[in-house]
């Protein structure tokens, strides 16, 4: 295998099966954003919970403030100007000046202990305007007297009593001259009279005033009139509904604030696009997470249920992988392959053994081997405990051909039953842990094993231990002429894919890609169903 060939072609980046790499990343942002609330989606569903439940707690535990409103209306309009032919002033005033002028004339002390002592209610001046507003209501000539309390009979009282108070004092201020001048006309009649003059010329001029006077106070009366007292008061506090919409959307808010703070402070691999950027790999294939009984029982899918909709993943990915190591060297092919991961649990053991036998139902010679002499898991997931090993072959215990053990392919749908399958798939288990045999991965006899297997296999795929954990993944890399990393979504972490890329830089395989393992199922599942 002309390894410099393999290296150079993966160094000029021609590798662009499924995707990926440094290709620039094609997700929208609005779609990112959506997964991010996907993954988080128990986080935020909780926050609104408890914001919602928060608010509908402290709302039932609000004491209930009541609401009494009365209205007043006001005139600007001056009668006894345009009865006596006298210039009216009034209309020059803004209405909205007027209006406020009224309302802050409604707030002095004089008004407040009036309204205070009609009510029979002991409070203080400034108590009350804290629970009370007189407000100008727009685009009329209404002023609107609105007072909060516990009680609503109270709050009822005290709104019509203030606007019985504002209306006096108003009827006040505008007759109060008037009244003085009514007052000192009607002394010096009195005195006319005293004097036997009540038939003089000045008596009947006065007695013409007196009227004029009488006449312009009861005019006066009409410029600020109650048209609607208090009858009842509305509840104001707590409001139920309200509380529940604000605390619904502040929970929203929350939530999603809180998820994508989590999603910045955990340094998480969650899409394609953040393993592509990491490891600057191509994707070879996408693979869901395994049916629970497939996962229970260590089974393979691509043996128990070959024709199922689960297997149809490793099928795309047993293409992908054939573009590939053809594309490294066409009409070749990669000989030997390793598989690894970042760290343990990420399904590299399933993913090789499944690609294994897909590679073997079509029609290639491929035998896989163990190398992953600290955690061997090919045995258990074959069914092939107390056969021959590699350490046996390494010991020279018995010979490479007759330690192989050869595995029974289930036949596919589309075959007829009468045809056999044509590949064929051998096994070479790693035997019992060995921790002692930690150089054997870089040690001629490993060597001699591998370049043995190339010459009965069209395909030797070898699982190898997670690259960070343990140095025997990096010192097969220096033997085998392709490799390929797994890696989980949710699992691994940025910094450890950065770290898996720097390793493989600097290693003389050619880089395959890498193999999504818990995927996202939105891809596969409209592949799965019409399969189906």
């Amino acid at each position: 295998m002309p390894r410099d060939a393999l290296a150079e072609r993966t160094a000029q980046g021609r590798l662009t099966t499924g995707g990926g790499g440094s290709a620039p990343r094609q997700e929208s942002r609005l779609r990112d954003r959506l997964l991010v609330l996907d993954r988080n989606k128990w986080l935020v569903g909780a926050t609104v919970l408890v914001v919602l439940v928060t608010a509908i707690v402290v709302t039932n535990l609000q004491p209930h403030v009541y609401r009494g409103t009365a209205d007043v209306l006001l005139s600007n309009e001056n009668l006894a100007a345009g009865l006596l032919g006298l210039p009216d002033t009034s209309s020059s005033q803004a209405p909205d000046r007027f209006a406020q002028t009224q309302a802050d004339l409604a707030t002095v002390p004089t008004v407040v202990r009036r309204t205070l002592a009609a009510a029979h209610v002991r409070e203080t001046v400034g108590d009350f305007l804290v629970s009370g507003s007189v407000t100008p209501k727009p685009n009329s000539d209404l002023l609107s007297f609105s007072v909060r309390d516990r009680d609503a009979a109270v709050a009822a009282r005290l709104a019509t009593a203030w606007a019985r108070a504002f209306t006096d004092y108003r009827h006040q201020l505008d007759t109060g001259a008037v009244k003085a001048a009514l007052a000192d006309v009607q002394q010096q009649m009195a005195t006319l009279q005293a004097k036997g003059e009540a038939r003089s010329a000045l008596y009947a001029n006065l007695a013409n005033k007196q009227q004029q006077l009488k006449t312009l106070a009861t005019l006066s009366t009409a410029r600020a009139q109650v048209v609607r007292e208090a009858t009842g008061a509305e509840t104001v506090e707590p409001r139920p509904k309200r509380n529940a919409i604000l605390g619904l959307a502040l929970g929203i808010v929350l939530g999603i604030g809180l998820a994508f703070v989590k999603e910045a402070l955990e340094m998480r691999a969650h899409t394609a696009a953040d393993v592509a950027d990491e490891l600057d790999l191509p994707l070879l294939g996408r693979l869901p997470r395994p049916p629970r009984r497939v996962a229970r029982s260590n089974e393979l899918v691509m043996l128990t249920a070959p024709n199922a909709p689960d297997a149809e993943p490793f099928r795309i990915l047993r293409t992908n992988f054939d573009f590939a190591a053809e594309l490294l060297s066409p009409g070749e092919g990669a000989a030997t392959v390793m598989v690894t991961s970042a760290t343990l649990g990420e399904g590299k053991t399933t993913t090789i053994a499944n690609l294994a036998v897909a590679l073997a139902q079509a029609g290639k010679d491929v035998i896989l081997v163990d190398f992953d002499l600290r955690r061997p898991r090919i045995d258990r997931v074959f069914g092939i405990a107390n056969r021959p090993t590699v350490q046996d072959v390494a010991r020279r215990r018995i010979r490479l051909d007759r330690a192989l053990t050869r595995v029974n392919l289930p036949k596919q749908a589309a075959q007829p039953t009468t045809m056999a399958p044509v590949g064929r798939l051998s096994v070479l288990p790693a035997g019992q842990p060995a921790p002692s045999l930690s150089e054997f991965a870089g040690s001629p006899a490993a060597v001699a094993i591998l370049n043995a297997l190339k010459k009965r296999a069209d395909v030797v795929l070898i699982d190898a231990p997670p690259l960070l954990q343990v140095g025997d993944a990096v010192a097969l890399c220096a033997t085998v002429d392709a490799v390929f990393v797994v890696s989980r979504l949710n699992m691994v972490r940025r910094s450890m894919l950065n770290e898996v890329n720097r390793v493989l830089s600097s290693v003389p395989a050619a880089k395959l890609g890498y193999v999504l393992t818990d995927s996202d199922r939105d891809a596969s599942y409209a592949y799965q169903a019409y399969y189906g």
